[in-house]
């Protein structure tokens, strides 16, 4: 069961009224939650299919949570916390990716230098294989 608290950050999420990462642009320590937001928007995430993936993360047996109510909830209520504050670390960021099931994503820069120039870089992050059935959808199990 989700916590009453963190209820209404989940609905303001999963609302249609919210647009996922539009709130906070410009503070460079919102980047990257800003960011994941998006993807989650991007991706059609809703409450049913944010419970879901929790379920499935604290159920993983390679995140070795111990199969107790109070363990469990716990780290469901650790990671939801991580994932819906303004501010996120990379680490926290790869941590979400990882949640909403995404195996590798690729970070293009375009930079827009001083003397007018334009230069493009981009890295592929592969987080190698997962414990998840990689080939669903988010929604499919949830629709």
């Amino acid at each position: 069961m989700i916590k009453r608290k963190n209820v209404s950050k989940l609905e303001e999420k999963f609302s249609g009224t919210h647009r996922g990462g539009k709130s906070k642009r410009g503070a460079i320590d919102t980047i990257l939650a800003n960011l994941f937001e998006q993807i989650m928007w991007d991706i059609g995430m809703g409450l049913n299919q944010w419970n879901h993936l929790m379920l499935q993360w604290i159920s993983d047996p390679n995140k070795c949570i111990p199969d107790n109510m109070k363990d469990k909830s716990s780290a469901r209520g650790n990671l939801q916390k991580e994932l819906l504050k303004p501010r996120m670390s990379w680490q926290v960021f790869c941590k979400g990716l990882k949640f909403l099931n995404i195996r590798k994503f690729k970070i293009t820069i375009t930079a827009y230098h001083a003397n007018n120039k334009e230069t493009l870089h981009d890295f592929m992050v592969d987080f190698g294989e997962q414990s998840f059935d990689e080939t669903k959808d988010v929604n499919e199990d949830t629709q």
